[in-house]
């Protein structure tokens, strides 16, 4: 079962009446406490879920400029420098030269905290070209996502 089969169902399961209780008798708030504590587990999977699915989105997804895609990213650390290359491949099928095309990479720590930016830039790039981007980070991270694509 896929993690956000799993959530959908988990948050579909929250949408169902909770069973009745039985009926209070002098002296007793047990079924009262069933039914807190039925609601609470309830309100802790739905966050669960929710928290879950929000696993399987990509950190800072932005949406591309139409007839633009950005592929093949990865990150090379040069262990003599220090320093980490970022490469991929932007693609212009606009249909039409951009004057400018550039990228930032937003750079994460282990707890998702953003330690840096590293970005690249070309001029005059022709419809049907591609561009091998290639950022270069000082700082170390452990991963890193493309913040913003911008052209035109």
């Amino acid at each position: 079962m896929t993690a956000t089969r799993f959530a959908s169902e988990a948050a579909m399961s929250l949408l169902s009446p909770l069973p009745a209780a039985p009926a209070l008798t002098a002296g007793t708030n047990a079924p009262a406490a069933r039914t807190a504590r039925g609601l609470a587990l309830r309100l802790f999977v739905l966050c669960a879920s929710v928290l879950l699915a929000q696993m399987f989105v990509p950190a800072n997804a932005q949406s591309l400029p139409h007839g633009v895609s950005l592929d093949g990213l990865q990150a090379v650390r040069d262990t003599t420098t220090g320093s980490t290359l970022i490469t991929g491949a932007l693609h212009n099928r606009t249909g039409r030269l951009l004057n400018s095309a550039s990228v930032v990479f937003t750079l994460q720590d282990a707890q998702g905290n953003t330690v840096g930016h590293a970005s690249d830039i070309t001029y005059n790039l022709a419809d049907g070209a591609t561009w091998q981007v290639r950022a270069t980070a000082a700082q170390p991270f452990v991963r890193f996502s493309a913040y913003e694509v911008e052209v035109q």
